[in-house]
């Protein structure tokens, strides 16, 4: 292998483990505020799916590029996946709790009036 193709391999393998990196450190990121933070309407439950579904597609882009480390991008993806079907079911929850909350609203504001 010729030394200019070997130092064009080293590089991509770089940008790759920067990147690999990169997903990881955003994959962690989102994990702790899935895991710490606290979710108080609507809007921040839907950001954070939409943050999920950006990541894993990010996540799974990663599966297309030459020498990345599989195993590595499939342990993130598992951990976002697992994470976004709790965080879903905890989003769902607070729907509905949301709609109990406002049909007893409407039911006592009646029968106060």
């Amino acid at each position: 292998m010729p030394l200019a193709s070997l130092k064009r391999l080293l590089a991509l393998k770089r940008l790759l483990k920067k990147q690999v990196s990169q997903v990881t450190e955003e994959t962690e990121e989102l994990l702790k505020k899935l895991e710490y933070g606290t979710f108080d309407n609507v809007n921040e439950y839907v950001d954070v799916l939409s943050e999920i579904r950006n990541l894993r597609g990010r996540i799974v882009s990663l599966r297309d590029l030459m020498y990345v480390d599989l195993e590595v991008v499939d342990k993130l993806d598992e951990s976002i996946k697992e994470k976004n079907v709790t965080f879903s079911n905890q989003c769902i929850t607070f729907f509905n709790q949301s709609r109990r909350t406002k049909a007893l609203r409407k039911c006592s504001w009646r029968t106060t009036r």
